[in-house]
C-alpha cells in the first residue's frame, strides 16, 4: 500500500479505515441587484438571475419606471429637492440606450452623462462600498442560499435593514457623492 515508504507516510489510510464522507456543496448563486439609492434611502431592490438576459424593455419597466421613478417622487419631490439628485447608471450599454434616454429626459430625471461616467476609476465609484457592505450582511456568519429565491429574499431583508439605518445611509451616500460628482465634472477622469 505504500504506508511503508517513508516519504508517504501520512498520504496512505489503513484498508480498514472508515470511508472519508464530503458533504455536498450548495450551488454558489449569483444574481444580478439594482436599486436607487442615496443619503434619504434605498428604493426596492430588482432582483434577476446572474446570465438571465436583462432586456431593454424590462429595464425601463423593473428599474426606471417602477423603482428609480417613485424612488425620485418620494425623496426628492419638492422643489427644494428636486435639484439635490443626478441619477448614476452603471457604464454599460443598456443604462444609455437611446430609447433610456428618451425616457429618463422625458421624466426630467437628471442623469450623470456617459463621457462624464467613468468606467474603471478607484474612489469615484461609491456605490461599490454600497455592494460591499450589502454582500458582508447578506453573507454573514457563513450564511449560504440553497437557490436563487432565497437568495433574493435575504438580499431584500438586508436592503430593508440598511434602509431602516440612517447613519450607515449617510456614510454611504451622504456628502462623499456628491464632492465625487463635482470632481469628477471639474476635472474629469
Amino acid at each position: 500500500d505504500g504506508s511503508s515508504v517513508a516519504r508517504s507516510s501520512g498520504y496512505w489510510a489503513p484498508i480498514d479505515a472508515p470511508p472519508m464522507y464530503f458533504p455536498p456543496q450548495p450551488p454558489k448563486e449569483r444574481v444580478r441587484v439594482w436599486v436607487a439609492a442615496s443619503p434619504r434611502g434605498i428604493s426596492d431592490c430588482f432582483v434577476v438571475e446572474d446570465g438571465a438576459p436583462l432586456r431593454q424593455p424590462d429595464y425601463l419597466a423593473e428599474c426606471i419606471d417602477a423603482r428609480l421613478e417613485p424612488f425620485i417622487k418620494q425623496h426628492y419631490s419638492s422643489k427644494r429637492l428636486a435639484q439635490k439628485y443626478v441619477y448614476w447608471p452603471a457604464v454599460c450599454n443598456l443604462s444609455y440606450s437611446a430609447r433610456v434616454r428618451k425616457s429618463l429626459e422625458s421624466k426630467s430625471i437628471r442623469f450623470v452623462e456617459r463621457d462624464e461616467n467613468p468606467r474603471n476609476a478607484r474612489g469615484l465609484r461609491t456605490f461599490s462600498e454600497f455592494w460591499k457592505t450589502l454582500k458582508e450582511r447578506v453573507f454573514r456568519g457563513f450564511w449560504r442560499a440553497k437557490n436563487v429565491d432565497q437568495l433574493a429574499r435575504r438580499i431584500r431583508q438586508c436592503i430593508a435593514e440598511m434602509n431602516q439605518d440612517q447613519a450607515c445611509l449617510r456614510e454611504l451616500f451622504g456628502a462623499k457623492i456628491h464632492e465625487t460628482l463635482d470632481k469628477t465634472s471639474r476635472e474629469g477622469c
